[in-house]
C-alpha cells in the first residue's frame, strides 16, 4: 500500500473531504491538494468548518466503502461526489 507521501490522491487546488462515523463519533478530515494528503482526526467533538464533500455512515460501512469493498451509495455522500470517486480511483486500493 502506498504511503501518503507517494499517494496518487492529489487535486490541482485545495479540496477537503470529511469522513464521519455516525456510530462512533469519530471524524476524519482529509485535506487534498497538489501535495500529499493531510488527515486530521477528531474524536468526541464535532468537526467544524466547511468541506467540499462529506461521507457519513456507520464505521464499518465507511471502511468498506473507502476500501472499494462496498459501492459509494452504501454511505451518505453530501457535497461534491467527484471527490469520493477520485478517492476510489486513485487510492490504489482495489
Amino acid at each position: 500500500m502506498r504511503t501518503a507521501r507517494t499517494s496518487a490522491l492529489r487535486t490541482p487546488g485545495p479540496r477537503t473531504l470529511r469522513v464521519r462515523a455516525t456510530d462512533t463519533g469519530d471524524v476524519w478530515t482529509v485535506r487534498l491538494s497538489a501535495d500529499a494528503p493531510r488527515t486530521e482526526r477528531t474524536t468526541g467533538s464535532p468537526a467544524a468548518g466547511p468541506v467540499d464533500t462529506e461521507l457519513r455512515g456507520p464505521a464499518g460501512s465507511l471502511y468498506l466503502t473507502l476500501w472499494n469493498r462496498l459501492p459509494e451509495d452504501a454511505v451518505t455522500v453530501t457535497g461534491d461526489a467527484s471527490l469520493v470517486r477520485l478517492w476510489r480511483e486513485r487510492s490504489a486500493i482495489g
